[in-house]
């Protein structure tokens, strides 16, 4: 059985990287030392989750319409078609495109086999509870994937509104079925986050963009997030290194240093993310 799903990595290709380039990244450059030195190529990233028996999740952005900023759904299923059965693919839906956003996600499920939908909020300008959203999230259902929802605050220019998770709350009580990842893990409304992923039983919290020691540290903002994670939301935390912001290994293992049982970490690592990709092929 695979030891982790890193639900958050942006392979060393040029579509990803000129992402991590743009002027709205800025922020996110100062905040992390970015970990591209370890893994230059394709391969070395694929190498790497082989030999520590790794699954890694990537995601397609299309948000042409408001940021001009495309990472295609057949860039991405070309990655998963080469890497070895180590990437997991989730489609990019620009909601702006109305129909034609419904049609190309329904096109990247069924014929590139992609496995869910990735929405970026901050860049669509919208909050998850949006109406405009409603026909992806009605054709993540019809096709059985989930969709990940970038919530809390981002460094793109964009209201910090944009990523606010209450909003989140919302959708899961009109579509109680709709698998939700909320990642990265909603800073600041951490509180709010763990109110909506405690009330429904398809939300989760996905763990991108934080460094895991960090859930430990006093006064981090963070500690609440492990105290409910190790007991009544132990089975909605899901890991993700948003490499290269972290490197995966580091990343994986200050997940197994924190203070959780061995049965909860391994939760937090796999289990869940197996559990809301929804098929038991993927480990």
């Amino acid at each position: 059985m695979t030891e982790f799903i890193d639900f958050s990595v942006q392979p060393p290709t040029e579509e990803f990287l000129a992402e991590l380039r743009r002027d709205d990244m800025t922020g996110y450059n100062s905040t992390y030392a970015l970990a591209t030195g370890e893994h230059a190529t394709v391969e070395s990233l694929v190498g790497a989750l082989e030999a520590a028996d790794g699954l890694a999740v990537i995601k397609a952005i299309d948000a042409r319409s408001t940021r001009g900023l495309h990472i295609s759904n057949r860039h991405v299923a070309d990655l998963c078609a080469a890497g070895r059965g180590r990437f997991v693919g989730f489609a990019g839906a620009d909601p702006h495109a109305g129909a034609q956003a419904v049609e190309e996600l329904e096109r990247a499920v069924s014929v590139d086999g992609l496995r869910g939908l990735n929405l970026q909020l901050y860049h669509h300008r919208m909050r998850a509870d949006d109406e405009r959203l409603r026909p992806l999230y009605e054709a993540c259902l019809r096709l059985g994937v989930p969709v990940n929802l970038h919530v809390g605050m981002s460094f793109s220019g964009s209201p910090m509104r944009y990523g606010d998770p209450l909003a989140v709350d919302a959708v899961a009580c009109d579509l109680p079925d709709l698998r939700i990842i909320c990642a990265p893990p909603g800073f600041p409304w951490i509180r709010e986050l763990i109110a909506v992923a405690w009330r429904h039983p398809n939300v989760h919290i996905g763990l991108s963009g934080l460094r895991p020691k960090y859930l430990g540290k006093a006064d981090s903002g963070w500690t609440e997030l492990l105290a409910y994670g190790t007991n009544i939301l132990r089975e909605k935390i899901i890991f993700g290194s948003a490499h290269p912001l972290l490197p995966i290994r580091r990343s994986v293992d200050e997940v197994r240093a924190l203070p959780l049982p061995d049965e909860v970490a391994r939760m937090w690592l796999h289990d869940n993310a197996l559990r809301v990709l929804g098929d038991d092929r993927v480990a």
